[in-house]
């Protein structure tokens, strides 16, 4: 497999060290840089002088930009000819971005202004001393602005890219921040926008999961045939430098440089034998399907259970039953003889402990998961706590007081109904109107249970942390689906402290879904209960149950109304 450049990420600079690298980055770059060079390779080292709140730079600061001067020069003084500016993620707390320095206020007006003196300037020093460096540039917006910060967002790229010097790469991670289909269409919009052909930026390899996570996952990314003439100077993949991610990365770089034969089980599987060894390729991907089983259903959980063990004597509540402590007991069992059985047949020493850490990130749990199952096994028993019961009766002001509407992406609105399962009145959520989403129909909207948009969660339903909550409502609907989901909030309950709970439903047989950020319920036009549960994390504050109408209308998503009717959400605390 062939690639020809090796980056070094920021976060290897260390946090708030940009200023001042530590000797151990300075030895790093040189003897990376040595070692590529030997073997016709290059080296791009990756600078975020936003990275992390400490030492945020300050534009107007002429001392600053010397110190980011210095640190993109430490590679290019070892011989390398490529670095990359990175602004993303941290311009500032909450989008759209703006400056967050008073004397860059001050001096700069707005981002826009400030990122294209910043730009300019390193580029032109760097260029005096290093008369061949390739400047890189990830922009704050390195993908499609969209929803509300669209506008905002797409000036800033206009303006930024209009400004730049012609020179400058400007990088893409497309449409969205992990973009698994980029089309024709997709490219030429971010074009239109920097004035300049972009250098993609493929965080695909672990896009599947959440949160993501990679682990012998087939690469299957789309792109446009024609990708190579509509893009500048090639693609880098974000992959962390173990025996794991090599093989995603030589999958990758089979379909790279073969696209017309590229075979996605066939690549994989010779990836598994270049790395693993040919004795354990099946005994890998056995691995990889246990281990997602429990990453995929219960990854959420198990960050807090990481978290629990010092906290477990003080919470009152429980995030499993004895049905959850069952399964994942069963999970986990499996998991351990995945794990062994690579460990007999599996040739790399290094795969073979780089997949231990990933085992023993669930196999430690059990002492926790145990501690549950006494404690739940010593209590007199359980006390259900409601959180809210919203019946929707009563005057409309005070029933549209613990429901919102989300607005993610189309029209949306929330009405008091006359049709009911019980009682006088139900919620109805009507779809309104698409989205156009990269040439297409989309909708994103949702009624929300709790006192919300969606976003903020400052007046949702308070909740005690890591607990299982229970659901159920009645539903009806003149589209065929629904989803439902659990929003949570942590900190000051704010855009940025979102994050989704894992949440399971009961199917119509009584069996329970694969628990997961998201569920998919049918609908017919006819009321049925819907019951479920999900767990809120170690660091909840406030949540809110979202019933939405999402997708692409090619894929069978339609405009229209569920109504919503006796809504219950509670949690049983335990009595000791």
């Amino acid at each position: 497999f062939k690639w020809n450049v090796f980056n070094v990420c920021y976060t290897t600079v260390g946090r708030d060290q940009w200023k001042n690298p530590p000797a151990e980055y300075r030895q790093l770059l040189r003897e990376l840089c040595e070692f590529s060079h030997a073997r016709g390779l290059e080296v791009m080292a990756f600078i975020n002088p936003y990275y992390l709140w400490r030492e945020h730079i300050h534009i107007s600061r002429d001392e600053d930009i010397d110190a980011l001067v210095r640190t993109c020069s430490i590679s290019l003084s070892a011989g390398s000819r490529k670095v990359m500016l990175c602004l993303d993620d941290f311009a500032s707390p909450k989008l759209p971005y703006q400056l967050i320095h008073e004397d860059d206020r001050q001096r700069f007006g707005d981002l826009a202004s400030a990122n294209i003196y910043l730009i300019n300037t390193l580029y032109k020093r760097l260029r005096a001393r290093y008369p061949n460096v390739e400047l890189f540039v990830v922009l704050p917006y390195y993908w499609l602005p969209r929803d509300y910060y669209r506008e905002a967002g797409e000036k800033y790229l206009k303006r930024v890219g209009t400004a730049l010097h012609p020179a400058i790469t400007i990088v893409w991670t497309g449409p969205v921040v992990r973009s698994l289909v980029i089309t024709e269409e997709d490219i030429h919009r971010y074009t239109q926008l920097i004035g300049r052909k972009p250098f993609l930026w493929d965080n695909t390899l672990y896009a599947r999961h959440t949160p993501p996570s990679y682990l012998f996952d087939e690469f299957v990314t789309q792109y446009p045939r024609n990708m190579h003439e509509l893009t500048a100077k090639g693609v880098h993949y974000n992959a962390g430098g173990s025996e794991i991610y090599k093989v995603g990365l030589i999958t990758a770089a089979d379909r790279l440089w073969n696209p017309e034969a590229y075979d996605p089980e066939r690549s994989l599987r010779q990836a598994l034998a270049i790395i693993g060894g040919p004795r354990c390729v099946d005994e890998l991907l056995a691995f990889r399907n246990a281990y997602y089983e429990l990453y995929d259903s219960w990854m959420h959980v198990f960050e807090s259970l990481a978290q629990l063990k010092k906290h477990l004597p003080s919470i009152k509540t429980s995030p499993l039953d004895e049905q959850d402590i069952n399964s994942l007991e069963r999970l986990l069992d499996g998991l351990q003889r995945a794990f062994d059985a690579v460990q007999r047949r599996c040739d790399n020493a290094q795969l073979v402990e780089e997949l231990r850490q990933r085992c023993k990130r669930f196999t430690s749990s059990r002492k926790v998961i145990a501690e549950s199952r006494k404690r739940m096994s010593a209590s007199q028993g359980q006390v259900q706590r409601i959180i809210i019961h919203a019946t929707m009766e009563g005057n409309e002001r005070d029933v549209l007081r613990n429901i919102g509407c989300y607005r993610g992406a189309g029209g949306a609105r929330i009405e008091i109904s006359h049709d009911a399962y019980e009682g006088t009145q139900s919620a109805k959520l009507t779809a309104t109107e698409w989205y156009p989403l990269h040439g297409r129909d989309w909708i994103n909207v949702g009624l929300m249970i709790g006192n919300t948009d969606g976003y903020s969660g400052i007046n949702a339903l308070q909740v005690p942390a890591f607990t299982k909550c229970s659901f159920s409502l009645w539903i009806k609907g003149n589209v065929t689906k629904a989803t439902i989901s659990a929003v949570g909030w942590k900190g000051k309950c704010g855009r940025v402290d979102r994050h989704a709970l894992p949440i399971r439903v009961r199917r119509p047989d009584g069996t329970w879904t694969q628990l997961n950020t998201k569920q998919e319920i049918q609908l017919t036009n006819k009321w049925h209960k819907v019951e479920g549960y999900f767990t809120t994390l170690l660091d909840t504050r406030r949540v809110a149950l979202r019933i939405g109408i999402v997708g692409y209308r090619d894929r069978g998503a339609q405009l229209g109304t569920i109504w919503v009717d006796d809504v219950r959400i509670w949690y049983y605390q335990l009595d000791e």
